[in-house]
């Protein structure tokens, strides 16, 4: 089976100082890349995944306590449901000393 490689028609450019590109260089050599290009777009893609996922998670936290506060400042009680109904009997059979 072949493996396909991803047509790669985008191209970026950008302007850095010559202590940057050093900088960069020396990274690239110490990582075992040997492609400038490809050290920059692995870099570039691995801090950029981070920075989705962590405000990703922020946003499903920020998410999970509006929830949380809604169901707590809510007037409405609506009681164990079923399965915690039922483990507070079974608790009971098992662990009532009456």
């Amino acid at each position: 089976m072949l493996d396909t490689m991803p047509i790669k028609n985008e191209r970026i450019e950008f302007r850095i100082t010559s202590e940057d590109k050093e900088l960069l260089k020396r990274a690239q050599e110490l990582s075992g890349d040997t492609s400038f290009t490809n050290f920059l777009i692995r870099i570039a893609k691995k801090e950029s995944e981070a920075i989705v996922s962590e405000y990703e998670t922020i946003l499903k936290s920020n998410e999970d306590k509006e929830l949380f506060f809604k169901m707590v400042t809510s007037d409405a009680d609506p009681g164990p449901n079923e399965a915690l109904a039922r483990a507070g009997r079974l608790f009971d059979e098992l662990f009532d000393e009456a």
